[in-house]
């Protein structure tokens, strides 16, 4: 019951991050950006860092390459979702981020004979239906998607971006559920290979220097420290979740929440204003994580 508890925080950060960041986009280069909040996540893991060179190292040679790779993985979808997000409406290509749950799934089958029972499935297809008719009759155009070729680009991206964080998040699953390694050895070691991935990325790609822009952060902009913050608890909980679940699809269902809590959350900050078809239908995502729970 406990990862039920954790993915359901995970999905409630994961909407604020998605709230906050937008706003960010306009400002900043995404892939300064997404550098930025990873540096951040890494300084405020720091005395886990320093706990971890003092008082653990037990993790074998195998298992840190296992988890560099993830992390390689996961910064190159990180930043293909943030170059995604700043060349294009996030409306129009959000539904393809919820292919997550379609690729874990396959690949939990696939490399660990993961199959949820019958209610699972259902509470599956309930959540990943639901949501894809709430952007369906909030966001989306197929005649002028079809016919808007950076959107089909971005699109592409965006389905390349999931696969790989699908690919990661089952790597994390085997060396934290199967591999039983230390959790807080699997969040020092991805927090400074994702710091470090990072900034070879921008290094390479931008040819800009992610620690003046990080100073600049640091002095003049509050949201993106919240956005760090929140970042670092988004990864605490979700792979607390991957960790303690029997089945890595059912975590990544009940994240894809996020898309209600952001509707939500939305009318909050924004007062944007949503038909009763919509809340009915956020109902149904509802009653699929239900069956998840019961499963």
């Amino acid at each position: 019951m406990e990862w039920i508890i954790l993915g359901m925080l995970c999905a409630i950060t994961t909407s604020l991050i998605i709230v906050l960041s937008k706003t960010k986009m306009y400002d900043h280069e995404s892939i300064e950006y997404a550098t930025s909040i990873r540096l951040i996540v890494f300084i405020l893991t720091l005395p886990l860092v320093i706990y971890y060179f003092l008082k653990i190292k037990t993790i074998s040679q195998h298992e840190v390459i296992l988890v560099y790779v993830g992390s390689l993985l996961n910064t190159i979808a990180y930043w293909l979702t943030f170059k995604a997000v700043k060349h294009t409406d996030i409306d129009k290509i959000s539904p393809f981020l919820n292919l997550e749950v379609v690729f874990v799934f396959l690949f939990g089958y696939l490399f660990f004979s993961e199959m949820p029972s019958l209610t699972g499935i259902i509470g599956i297809l309930l959540i990943f239906l639901s949501i894809l008719a709430i952007e369906y009759k909030t966001k989306i155009n197929f005649r002028s998607f079809i016919r808007n070729p950076n959107i089909l680009k971005y699109t592409s991206i965006i389905c390349l971006s999931t696969l790989y964080y699908a690919l990661f998040k089952i790597l994390s699953r085997y060396v934290l559920h199967y591999q039983q390694i230390n959790f807080i050895e699997f969040i020092v070691l991805l927090n400074i290979f994702n710091a470090f991935n990072s900034m070879l990325l921008v290094s390479l790609v931008e040819n800009v220097t992610p620690i003046a822009f990080l100073k600049k952060l640091f002095v003049k902009d509050v949201t993106s420290l919240g956005i760090g913050l929140l970042t670092l608890v988004q990864i605490l909980t979700e792979y607390s979740a991957y960790s303690l679940t029997t089945n890595s699809a059912y975590v990544s269902a009940i994240k894809m929440l996020y898309v209600i809590f952001s509707i939500f959350i939305a009318q909050i900050v924004y007062k944007e204003k949503f038909s009763r078809d919509i809340y009915a239908i956020s109902s149904i995502s509802f009653l699929g994580a239900l069956l998840i729970i019961i499963s």
